[in-house]
C-alpha cells in the first residue's frame, strides 16, 4: 500500500523553438489510479499531449525520428525527505519501454489485435506492421483501398479468420483494393470467401481473400484457403457481366512476388513460401456471368513472379495448389469461364513478362529469367471453356511450355513427380506421388 511515483524520459521535439513532450510538459497525459481495496494494484493510463502529436507530424520530422520513452515506476519511499532517489532501491525499479508510432513507413503502427486490424479502415494511407498471428473473425469487409503499406516482421505474422462474405461498389475481399503505390509484403492470410450475389447487367465484380484488385505490390504473401463457396447470378442478356475471382486478388494490374534468392532481403522469411495453398475447393456457381477464376488471381495483366534460390520439394515450393470447381447452374446466354491454377486469363506486353518464375538451385539453369521458369503448380481445376493446369487463357507473346521437373519411377525425398500435363491437373495415388505442373 505504497503511495506510487512514475516519471517519464525521452520522447519530446523542439519544433520552431518549442519543446514539445509525449505526455505534457508537467507529465498531464499520465493518469495513476490506484485500486481502492487494493493498494498493491497500480492503473497507469498514458495519453500522448495533442501539441505533441501535431508537431510530431511535421514534415522536419516524419520519417527521421523514432519517438521513444521510458516509463520509470517507484515506491515513493525510494526517496528521501529532499526528493532524491535512494540508490540502494536501484534493482527495484520498474521500467517501461514505450514507443509512439505516428504510422510513417520507419515508425510504423502496430497491428496485435483484432481492433487494431479493424481500426485500419481510420487510416488506410498510414503504414503498418503485423507483430503476431491476429483474428479476422467479426470484422465488417472490405476495409477500404488501401494506399500505405503492411509488412509481417516475423514467421508469426498471419492474419486468419477471414471471411469475405459481401461485396461493397463490385469490390470483395479483407480489402477492396490495394492502390498504386501500396504494398504488403511478408505476411499470411487464412480464411474462406462465402458469397451469395445478384449482379446487375454489366456489371463486373472482383473478388479475392486480400482484396478485389491489386494496383500495387504483394511481395512474399501466402494465402491458405479454407472451404469456399460462391454464386455469381446475372442477368440474362446479350451484354452480361464478368465476375474476377482469386486465392489473393480478383484481379491483378500491379505486381505480386515471392522471392527467397539469396539476393533477397527475405531469405530467411520461408514459413509458408507458396502463394497459394487450397485447404478445401472453392466453388464457384455461376449464371449469366463470364467468371475468370485462378488460385493467385482471376485476371492478370500485370506480374505474378516466383524467385526460389532452393531446390523444389514437396508442397513448399509451389506457385499455387488449387482446387478450384466451376459450375454453370442455368443453360443460355454467352457465359464463359476461364479457369487455372495461377490465373483464370492473363494477358501481357511483348516481353511475355505475364507470369515469372525462376528456380536459382537444381531445377533449371539460365542466366535470366524466362516466362513461366520454374513455375509449379498443383491441384485440382475444373470448368467448360477455357481451363488451365496453370492457366486458363494465355495472351502472352512467347507462350508457356511444360517439361517435366524430374523424372523417376521411385518416391525422392527432395522432389515431386512432375508430368507434361498443361490443362487437367488431377491426383493420383501410387506411393505418395501427386501430379504437377511446371513451366518453362
Amino acid at each position: 500500500n505504497k503511495d506510487v511515483v512514475v516519471s517519464i524520459s525521452g520522447a519530446s521535439v523542439v519544433y520552431n523553438g518549442t519543446t514539445y513532450r509525449l505526455f505534457g510538459e508537467n507529465n498531464q497525459g499520465i493518469e495513476i489510479v490506484q485500486a481502492e481495496n487494493n493498494g498493491n494494484i497500480v492503473s497507469i493510463t498514458l495519453t500522448a499531449d495533442s501539441d505533441f502529436v501535431q508537431a510530431a507530424m511535421q514534415e522536419d520530422f516524419l520519417g527521421n525520428v523514432t519517438f521513444q520513452a521510458t516509463l520509470t515506476i517507484a515506491a515513493a519511499d525510494w526517496y528521501d525527505d529532499s526528493g532524491i532517489f535512494i540508490e540502494e532501491n536501484r534493482n527495484r525499479l520498474i521500467t517501461i519501454p514505450i514507443t509512439y508510432a505516428n504510422g510513417t513507413e520507419e515508425n510504423r503502427f502496430t497491428i496485435d489485435s483484432s481492433e487494431d486490424l479493424a481500426a485500419i479502415r481510420q487510416n488506410l494511407e498510414a503504414h503498418y506492421q503485423v507483430t503476431t498471428t491476429i483474428s479476422a473473425e467479426g470484422i465488417d469487409m472490405p476495409l477500404g483501398q488501401l494506399s500505405g503499406s503492411i509488412v509481417g516482421t516475423n514467421d508469426y505474422a498471419i492474419i486468419n479468420g477471414i471471411n469475405v462474405s459481401s461485396l461493397s461498389d463490385g469490390f470483395g475481399g479483407l480489402f477492396s483494393s490495394i492502390a498504386e503505390g501500396a504494398y504488403i509484403e511478408n505476411l499470411t492470410f487464412v480464411g474462406s470467401i462465402n458469397i451469395d450475389q445478384a449482379i446487375e447487367n454489366q456489371q463486373n465484380v472482383y473478388i479475392g481473400l486480400i482484396a478485389g484488385e491489386n494496383h500495387g505490390r504483394l511481395q512474399n504473401i501466402s494465402v491458405r484457403l479454407d472451404q469456399s463457396q460462391i454464386s455469381i447470378n446475372g442477368v440474362a442478356q446479350d451484354e452480361i457481366s464478368s465476375a474476377y475471382i482469386g486465392g489473393l486478388v480478383g484481379a491483378n494490374h500491379g505486381e505480386i512476388t515471392q522471392d527467397f534468392s539469396e539476393s533477397s532481403e527475405s531469405q530467411d522469411y520461408r514459413l509458408y513460401s507458396y502463394m497459394l495453398f487450397s485447404n478445401d475447393f472453392l466453388n464457384i456457381d455461376y449464371s449469366y456471368v463470364n467468371v475468370y477464376a485462378g488460385g493467385i488471381a482471376g485476371y492478370s495483366d500485370g506480374q505474378i513472379k516466383k524467385i526460389d534460390g532452393q531446390t523444389f520439394g514437396g508442397y513448399a515450393n509451389y506457385l499455387a495448389y488449387a482446387l478450384i470447381n466451376t459450375n454453370l447452374t442455368q443453360e443460355g446466354g454467352q457465359s464463359q469461364s476461364y479457369v487455372g491454377a495461377v490465373a483464370g486469363k492473363v494477358v501481357s506486353d511483348e516481353n511475355g513478362d505475364g507470369v515469372i518464375g525462376y528456380n536459382g538451385a537444381a531445377a533449371y539453369t539460365a542466366e535470366n529469367y524466362s516466362a513461366g521458369k520454374g513455375v509449379v503448380v498443383g491441384g485440382q481445376v475444373s470448368g467448360l471453356n477455357y481451363v488451365g493446369g496453370a492457366i486458363g487463357q494465355l495472351e502472352i507473346a512467347d507462350g508457356i511450355t511444360t517439361q517435366p521437373l524430374c523424372q523417376s519411377t521411385f518416391w525422392h525425398d527432395k522432389c515431386w513427380f512432375v508430368y507434361r500435363r498443361t490443362f487437367k491437373l488431377q491426383h493420383w495415388a501410387y506411393n505418395r506421388s501427386k501430379s504437377l505442373c511446371t513451366s518453362s
